[in-house]
């Protein structure tokens, strides 16, 4: 299995929000076998499962199994 923890900022420098990615065997197959998960600020749970907006972003990135890499932006 596979999680991915991203830390989303606003452009002033504050959390916005935790987004987690785990690799489930199985569960998704449309969408590379990942479970998406955000949390606000205080880890209430604001999108969980087979999140649409997610999976349509990521789906971008198929070829390289659903996951963003490169240089982070500063």
């Amino acid at each position: 299995n596979s999680i991915i923890v991203k830390e989303n900022y606003t452009q002033e420098k504050n959390l916005a929000a935790v987004t987690v990615m785990y690799k489930v065997k199985g569960y998704n197959p449309a969408g590379g076998d990942w479970f998406w998960v955000k949390y606000d600020p205080e880890f209430n749970i604001l999108a969980e499962g087979m999140v649409k907006g997610c999976m349509n972003c990521h789906d971008s990135a198929k070829a390289n199994d659903y996951i963003f890499t490169g240089k982070v932006a500063e």
